[in-house]
């Protein structure tokens, strides 16, 4: 069998690079390894963030659909705008205790539960919930949702003419006196910094603020467990094909090339996925 040829696809072409020896190709596939199962760990991380910019990205095609339509916000509009942000944060809540439930999970059943990276994972949720107000009020109004149903907030669309260009406003906050009447197991962390909050305050930077604190406590987690290790297979991979860092693109691939019939060439390709190597980036913008 004709030994494995690093190959650079280019559209329909597939140009050969090198022939890849077998201490090559080991390096190659447990580099791999190590970047698929980072990347299996991280896609919990990925399904919070994708809901939350598929929810900026789907309210602002609404926005700019209601203003080219010219419509009035009537309340049968307006039912519509506030079924589809329950949607969404609920889709958000959702996502983020999937996300700590199942790397909780994961950290027990990978080193035990009373492994120092478990007593680890635990201190740095804890601290995301003690420190600031995103993380543990997402917490607490995640409970609120399936105690007392959807929070309560006030949402409009502030239109600002000014000759031909219309400026648009968003307005989404968070009802305090609601939420504090609504429910009354916020807890003693929760309560005070929610009472401390203005009476109505930004869903969307308390939103913004939530998906950034998940990810600090994925990078610092990470930094200290396994995050050199998936560095180090990133690298060596960087290295082989002779990219620097900050290379993330599908080109390159493992080849095996087999004879066929009418002496035709067949391919057989195993790719490099490079293109993981931007969530890697992405943890290490939080350390």
């Amino acid at each position: 069998m004709e030994l494995p040829i690093l190959v650079k696809v280019d559209g329909d072409n597939v140009n050969k690079l090198k022939v890849i020896s077998e201490v090559e190709l080991t390096i190659i596939t447990e580099a791999k390894s190590e970047i698929f199962t980072f990347n299996r760990e991280y896609q919990l991380l990925d399904y919070v963030n994708e809901n939350y910019n598929a929810f900026l990205r789907e309210l602002n095609k609404m926005v700019n659909d209601f203003n080219s339509g010219e419509q009035v916000l009537s309340p049968f509009v307006y039912d519509e705008f506030i079924r589809f942000i329950n949607r969404s944060i609920l889709n958000l809540l959702t996502s983020m205790r999937t996300m700590t439930d199942h790397l909780e999970a994961k950290v027990k059943r990978s080193y035990g539960k009373n492994s120092d990276e478990c007593k680890l994972l635990k201190k740095h949720l804890s601290n995301a919930f003690d420190t600031g107000f995103s993380y543990c009020f997402a917490s607490k109004l995640r409970n609120f949702v399936q105690h007392s149903g959807m929070p309560p907030f006030r949402f409009d669309i502030d239109n600002r003419f000014d000759s031909e260009d219309i400026t648009c406003k968003v307005l989404l906050e968070f009802d305090r006196d609601e939420l504090l009447s609504g429910y009354d197991s916020w807890g003693g962390i929760v309560k005070p910094k929610l009472e401390a909050q203005e009476e109505y305050f930004c869903a969307f930077t308390i939103i913004d603020s939530l998906v950034k604190k998940l990810f600090k406590v994925y990078a610092c987690f990470m930094q200290e467990t396994t995050l050199q290790k998936v560095q180090n297979s990133r690298d060596r991979i960087l290295n082989y094909i002779n990219e620097p860092k900050g290379y993330a693109s599908n080109d390159y691939a493992i080849g095996y090339f087999k004879p066929g019939e009418d002496k035709r060439l067949s391919i057989e390709l195993s790719w490099i996925p490079a293109s993981l190597f931007a969530k890697i980036e992405s943890i290490e913008m939080y350390l």
